[in-house]
């Protein structure tokens, strides 16, 4: 099985179009959060980051020839957990 060979172009258009939105979803983020939940300033700020990461992560493991459960399960949670407290901390 020969690996798809994305162009060069798409993967910058595709690190510009991210890159500010992950410090733009931080700032709002921030702002949302108010005093009371203060302490969660830099899990908030890094749930975004790390959730791309997790989908990158997610869509590799399932291109692989032999898919792993344990490989899909770590990348699905890092998926999973930075959405879920975003939304439970936006309730």
């Amino acid at each position: 099985m020969k690996p798809i060979q994305l162009p060069q172009w798409l993967i910058q258009l595709v690190i510009v179009v991210t890159l500010p939105t992950v410090t733009c979803f931080g700032y709002y983020s921030l702002d949302y959060l108010g005093e009371d939940k203060a302490i969660w300033a830099l899990p908030v700020m890094m749930a975004y980051p790390v959730a791309l990461v997790g989908i990158v992560g997610l869509f590799r493991a399932l291109r692989l020839p032999v898919c792993s459960r344990l490989a899909l399960s770590l990348w699905a949670l890092c998926v999973i957990v930075p959405v879920v407290m975003l939304l439970w901390l936006r309730f």
